[in-house]
């Protein structure tokens, strides 16, 4: 099956978790928001929890101890990553307006574009770390 093979889970699963993450932020919306649709592509932190997932996965299948080891310090890792996607996110990736406060609007670069690319190398690099795992 397509879905098994390793190119798969590590070069197109990681794009296949962003897309999720846009139409779960998209469908989430409240009927009349009026914030820009650019901040559904905001999903980062959306990426992250389903890295972990796919890392809790892994460490219920494994009987390694060096390979379980080496999840483990993973998990921790995506861990920490998540609670600083978490405050990047409330604290630096919106525009502010001239009172300093947030206006709604996600800066794209900072906001979206970086978070999201290192979401998506965490879990590719997770994914060439364990390439021979299983």
């Amino acid at each position: 099956m397509i879905t098994s093979q390793k190119w798969f889970q590590v070069l197109v699963l990681p794009f296949l978790f962003s897309i999720i993450g846009v139409f779960a932020r998209r469908l989430g919306r409240h009927e009349h928001d009026k914030t820009p649709s650019r901040n559904d592509w905001a999903v980062a932190t959306t990426v992250i929890l389903m890295a972990l997932g796919v890392m809790a996965t892994d460490v219920r299948s494994l009987t390694d101890p060096n390979q379980l080891v080496s999840v483990f310090l993973w998990l921790l890792g995506a861990l920490c990553l998540l609670f600083l996607s978490v405050d990047h996110d409330r604290f630096r990736s919106w525009e502010r307006d001239k009172e300093g406060k947030p206006n709604g609007h996600k800066r794209i670069f900072i906001g979206i574009v970086v978070p999201d690319l290192i979401s998506i190398a965490a879990f590719v690099s997770y994914r060439f770390d364990t390439w021979g795992m299983k």
